[in-house]
This record gives C-alpha cells, structure tokens and sequence, in this order.
C-alpha cells in the first residue's frame, strides 16, 4: 500500500517537473499570469486610493469658498495686492521636498508667513 503511494506520488512529481520544464505547457504562462495579476492588483488599491483622496478634495473644494480661492491661486500663480508669489524649484517636480500644492506667502514686511493663506472665516 505504501509502495504505491510512493509510486502515485513520484509519478506526479515527475508530471509535474516535466510540464514545469516544457516551455509549451502553459505552467510558465500561468506563473507569469499569476505574479502579472498580483501586480495589477496593487496597482488598482494604489488608483482606488488616489480616487479617493481626490473625491475628498473635490467635497472640500465645493465646500469651502477659501479652500477654492487657494486652489486657485496655488494653481494659477495667482497672488492678492501686497503679496508676492515666491517658487522653489524642485518643489514641483516631485523632489524630496516637494509637497502638493506647495507656495509660501510672503507678507508685507518680507518674511514667510508660517501658515501659507490665512485661514479666516472657519
């Protein structure tokens, strides 16, 4: 009983080292399927999230008349009288000190202002 167990068992092995090796099994195909679709799964958790975060920007915008004035402005470049825009560069390309939507303020007197647009009316 054990013997042809043994036997079953070796003849599935050798079965399967065989398909493994000939390139036209399809084992090699479904391997490269299988890791292809593990990273298209990643992929779309890392879109589903950015979706996410840009329908939570959306609400905010449409809810807040001063958070769409910075938009804006941040955008366009945009800057009230008395201030005056100041662009970093490598802060738009994504660099290690890049920040979404990142702009400093300058305030009358010359110096950044700590808070880039003042937040009154909340």
């Amino acid at each position: 009983m054990f013997r042809e167990v043994g036997i079953a068992v070796g003849v599935v092995a050798l079965t399967v080292g065989v398909a493994a090796s000939d390139p036209d099994s399809g084992i090699r195909a479904w391997w490269s399927l299988r890791a292809d679709s593990v990273e298209v799964s990643g992929r779309i958790d890392a879109l589903r999230e950015q979706i996410a975060q840009t329908e939570a920007e959306i609400r905010g915008l449409r809810a807040d008349p001063l958070a769409q004035e910075r938009a804006i402005r941040e955008d366009l470049g945009f800057a009230r009288p008395g201030e005056t825009v100041v662009r970093l560069r490598g802060l738009e390309t994504g660099g290690p000190l890049a920040a979404p939507r990142s702009m400093l303020r300058l305030n009358t007197t010359g110096s950044i202002d700590p808070e880039p647009f003042p937040l009154e009316g909340r």
